[in-house]
């Protein structure tokens, strides 16, 4: 199978499959596919209420991939139940009793596929199967086991994650309800809200096909690691080749143009370097256990409305810290101003610096048990004006409380003493600017909280970064858990 093995023989398969598994073979489902999950919506539609993963995420792979493998529809459901017992061996914990199940259903659908390879040998069709068969590239072909082992990556690989996927995106847009409006009113929006998916919440979390083996020694810094491929990773980026794809042909990044196109090359690579600073991601390092957890070292962040929600291994960490948050409003004459600027967690603990009534607030949850809240004596002003927020612990032991204070520009508006604060986490609901990702922090806030749009700019956040009490053991903490 393609998860397990490493070039050259991955590179033969990858670029043998990559000339039968085209984006056009693809497109060309398009219509079929589109007359599919329309038949399946026509008949929900006029239902009060349904399950979302039993009438749509589950079934719709399984005929998307009947039809590329031009397989009969009666064969669905045996192709859904094996899917279902092959990929229950990676589900998380680990459950010993579904090996049997799983190795037994392995078989049964290498058998049929067997039979479904002789048949498209016999009798080529429009379908991958039989392209996969007739692909050649430079005399080479697809052996029997490869094709095999093709067949059951896409039904196993392509079922599971595209069920998640859909479940996913649906659960996502109507958290964000800005997004589900503009997806429906802007097909030509369905794709990127596709790929942020992917990126924001990727249906695979957990990397299978056995691992990664590393096959020599290298130096990483500061003691002797491995590297799956032998190089030595400590090397500068700028030793390092960059490679050049043309996505909308070669989708699955097999022909490196670097060579051929060297002027777009070096466009991409400014273009690369350019969106690099813009976002914050410099420097880079090829030393992760040296440099590992940038929130700990990292004390300015700059963000802008919609950001988030961001995980709390990437938000900014003022936990236990004298920390500024600055925000750049600028505030009608007249009308409502209200809504978060930042927030992170949720009722069970969190922070959230908003607007209400016209006036600046900042809220400190301590574990849903406790809620502090500052507000500004008087209402802002209208134009420009930045807020600010600082606040200064009263002790360096962890979990201790310290003060409040908010400002209109230079001048004090506000002030309040937070008890305690969260040693820890705010839980999963991360960090976001310009709303509420995990409901209200504190009651004078409700809902998402969304701020009222056109006032809210840029917001900086500087903390003071904590010197590591023992710099060796934050070294073999982060050699740990990179």
């Amino acid at each position: 199978m393609l998860l397990f093995i490493d070039p050259p023989q991955h590179t033969r398969v990858r670029r043998l499959v990559a000339k039968a598994f085209t984006p056009r073979r693809i497109e060309s489902l398009r219509p079929r596919l589109t007359e599919m999950i329309e038949g399946m919506l026509d008949r929900l539609q006029h239902r009060p209420s349904f399950d979302v993963m039993e009438e749509i995420a589950e079934p719709f792979p399984i005929m998307t991939i009947t039809a590329l493998l031009a397989v009969p529809d009666t064969d669905r459901r045996k192709l859904h139940d094996w899917t279902v017992a092959v990929a229950a061996v990676d589900e998380l914990p680990i459950d010993l009793t579904v090996l049997e199940s799983a190795g037994r259903a392995a078989d049964e659908f290498l058998e049929d596929a067997r039979r479904l390879v002789d048949a498209r040998r016999a009798e080529p069709g429009d379908d991958l199967i039989s392209a996969l068969l007739l692909t050649e590239d430079e005399g080479e072909r697809l052996t029997r086991d490869e094709l095999l082992a093709m067949i059951v990556l896409l039904l196993v690989a392509g079922h599971d994650t595209t069920m998640s996927l859909i479940s996913t995106g649906l659960w996502l847009l109507l958290q964000h309800p800005e997004a589900a409006e503009e997806v429906r009113h802007d097909p030509t929006a369905v794709a990127g809200a596709i790929e942020e998916t992917l990126r924001f919440m990727g249906p695979l979390q957990v990397a299978s096909g056995g691992g990664r083996w590393p096959l020599a020694p290298v130096e990483l810094h500061p003691a002797p690691a491995i590297a799956y491929d032998g190089t030595d990773v400590s090397k500068p980026f700028d030793d390092d080749a960059w490679e050049l794809y043309y996505v909308a042909e070669d989708f699955s990044e097999v022909h490196d143009l670097a060579a051929t196109e060297p002027a777009k090359l070096e466009q991409m690579k400014q273009l690369w370097w350019e969106e690099a600073v813009k976002y914050q991601v410099l420097p880079l390092n090829n030393q992760p256990g040296r440099f590992a957890d940038r929130r700990h070292r990292r004390n300015r962040h700059e963000l802008h409305a919609g950001i988030g929600s961001l995980p709390e291994a990437i938000a900014p960490n003022l936990r236990g810290r004298r920390f500024f948050i600055a925000a750049e409003l600028d505030v009608p004459a007249t009308g409502d101003v209200e809504g978060a600027i930042v927030a992170h967690g949720s009722h069970s603990g969190g922070f959230v610096m908003f607007l209400r009534c016209r006036r600046l607030h900042y809220a400190y949850n301590f574990l849903g048990t406790e809620i502090t809240v500052a507000s500004a004596s008087v209402a802002l002003p209208p134009g420009p004006v930045v807020v600010r927020v600082a606040f200064t612990p009263t002790a360096s032991k962890p979990g201790s409380g310290g003060d409040i204070a908010l400002f209109y520009g230079d001048v004090p508006v506000g002030e309040a003493t937070i008890a305690r604060t969260t040693p820890l986490t705010y839980g999963s609901h991360g960090f976001a600017v310009g709303y509420q990702p995990g409901g209200p922090i504190c009651a004078a806030l409700p809902g998402r909280a969304e701020i009222t749009p056109g006032v809210l700019g840029r917001v900086v956040i500087e903390s003071e970064a904590r010197p590591p009490r023992d710099a060796a053991a934050r070294t073999r903490v982060d050699l740990a858990t990179q």
